[in-house]
């Protein structure tokens, strides 16, 4: 083996060691972080849902592990639905009063992403939004041209949130989408088909039995 060969070796064992341990840093890195920024975004979130109905009210979220036995009788959970935006939604309680709903819904453009929560009667009318990060290039815009005006409306928040010529309309838009969406879940205006699956088993060599199961879907 001559000399540069021994050279070029070495030099590659190097670097694949400095890689192999940066590799390591960063995995380890990772693994010390995830849980505190998992923390610190379940405390801005509910910081967030305190900011709708105060912090008094207890935000009971729809999904099928549910303890609550209200939502679990109502079907109150989002694992059966496919959604574009919507991620989370919870119902507000104080005391054994419902106060309304919240759904959190995610969006992205090409210039750039928006998550927020929006505000839904137990009517199915429109609240205030509130933005938990908004990356967008026109934020300005988008927040003082649309959601600012949005949230001022008390008489008509579909005609405000239907006017999206604010400087950032496909920001605007972005956000339309996501707030529609929040509505038709909120107020369960989605379209469930019950559909049939029939999945045959044999019991023994003789006998066959079939089992019926159920679940809904979107269409």
């Amino acid at each position: 083996m001559n000399e540069f060969t021994k050279n070029l070796l070495k030099t590659s064992s190097v670097l694949m060691i400095i890689a192999g341990g940066a590799a390591l840093l960063v995995g380890a890195t990772n693994a010390l972080t995830a849980p505190v920024i998992e923390q610190n975004n379940i405390i801005k979130e509910k910081t967030m849902l305190a900011k709708v109905y105060g912090e008094e009210a207890s935000y009971l979220e729809w999904k099928s592990d549910s303890e609550d036995q209200e939502m679990k009788a109502n079907g109150q959970y989002l694992e059966s639905l496919t959604l574009n935006y919507v991620t989370k939604v919870w119902t507000a309680r104080k005391g054994s009063e419902n106060l309304g709903h919240i759904a959190r819904f995610y969006g992205k453009n090409g210039y750039g992403d928006i998550d927020m929560l929006v505000q839904v009667g137990l009517d199915g009318s429109l609240g205030n939004l509130f933005i938990i990060s908004d990356t967008m290039s026109y934020k300005a815009k988008l927040e003082s041209g649309y959601i600012d005006p949005y949230n001022a409306s008390e008489t008509d928040k579909q005609a405000a949130l239907d006017d999206v010529k604010c400087g950032a309309t496909f920001a605007a838009k972005l956000v339309k989408k996501g707030v529609e969406e929040s509505l038709m879940v909120c107020s369960k205006k989605y379209d469930q088909v019950a559909t049939f699956v029939t999945l045959d088993m044999s019991v023994n060599q003789e006998e066959t039995q079939t089992f019926v199961y159920t679940f809904a879907e979107r269409r």
